[in-house]
């Protein structure tokens, strides 16, 4: 019998790699989640059936895909990190000592 967990992983995979436009960081946070269950299980397991065997060769097909897309999440994570820090550079190099305060007394 396969094991769920195997099985599981599969199912999850295949969803999103054929939804790979529409996923979300924490939806492959949850699959790397189930792939660390998954390797627990076959770890433990002293004979792999042909059937989890050809499920994991599926699953590892899909491998390309979803790193790309991990790089991707990950090169626009860096993207927004150096768009923040330029803007409170440029906030602190000209924005609080030029700014006028409504506040502030004008003489």
């Amino acid at each position: 019998m396969i094991d769920v967990a195997i099985e599981h992983l599969h199912e999850r995979t295949v969803y999103i790699a054929q939804n790979i436009n529409d996923v979300e960081s924490d939806d492959l946070i949850r699959l790397i989640g189930l792939r660390n269950r998954a390797m627990k299980v076959l770890e433990k397991k002293e004979i792999v059936l042909d059937e989890e065997k050809q499920m994991i060769k599926a699953i590892l097909s899909y491998d390309e895909i979803i790193v790309g897309k991990m790089n991707a999440i990950k090169e626009d994570a860096a993207l927004n990190l150096r768009k923040i820090s330029q803007y409170h550079m440029q906030n602190n190099a000209y924005g609080k000592g030029n700014m006028s305060s409504p506040y502030a007394s004008r003489s």
